[in-house]
Order: C-alpha cells, then structure tokens, then sequence
C-alpha cells in the first residue's frame, strides 16, 4: 500500500470513531517509517521503532519550534499506532508496549 492509500484508510477509520486527528502528522510519521526505518508497511513497526523516530527521525526530519510540535508528533503516532492495533494491522507487541508505555490519550 501506498502512503496515500494507508492515510485513507486512517482518514475512514478516525471519522468512524469521529476522532480529530492531525493528517499531516501521521503522514510524516508513515513517511519516516518507510524512508528512515525502511518499512513498506506501517504493520512492520516494532517497539524500538517508535523510540527511533521520535528520538532521531522526527528531529532530524521534522523542525518542531515548539512543545507544542512536539506534542503533536506524539499525537500522531500515537494515533497511528491506535490506527493499525484496531484494524489488526500492528503486530500485537508492538501494542502492548505502547499500552505499558503509556502512549494512550
């Protein structure tokens, strides 16, 4: 799938449960994992995944002048990572961690 057809896919979902989401956002974060971590598939993120692109990828990426762009970027991939847990498309570790690690609303 591509990046396009995968936010889609998102956009139909966050409209179903009527969430707000940040498009823009979870599109970086679907282009950061394909072209820093080379996934094809958001599917293939695995725990460390997310420390790497918020700890290297976004930054190095991404200009966030703000906390608040940084809060976003969280949200994002927070959001995403709800996205692929509830369409069974992230692999169930990977949910797991992020519940224990706290990244929920």
């Amino acid at each position: 799938m591509t990046v396009e057809e995968i936010l889609t896919e998102f956009e139909n979902w966050a409209a179903a449960d009527e969430l707000r989401v940040d498009r823009t956002g979870v599109q970086t974060a679907l282009e950061l994992s394909r072209d820093h971590l080379g996934h094809d598939d958001p599917g293939q993120l695995e725990p460390g995944d997310i420390d790497e692109l918020l700890m290297d990828g976004f930054p190095t990426e991404v200009v966030l002048d703000t906390v608040a762009d940084a809060v976003g970027v969280v949200r994002a991939l927070r959001n995403l990572l709800e996205f692929l847990g509830a369409t069974g498309s992230g692999k169930s570790e990977l949910m797991s961690r992020m519940i224990l690690d706290g990244i929920r609303r």
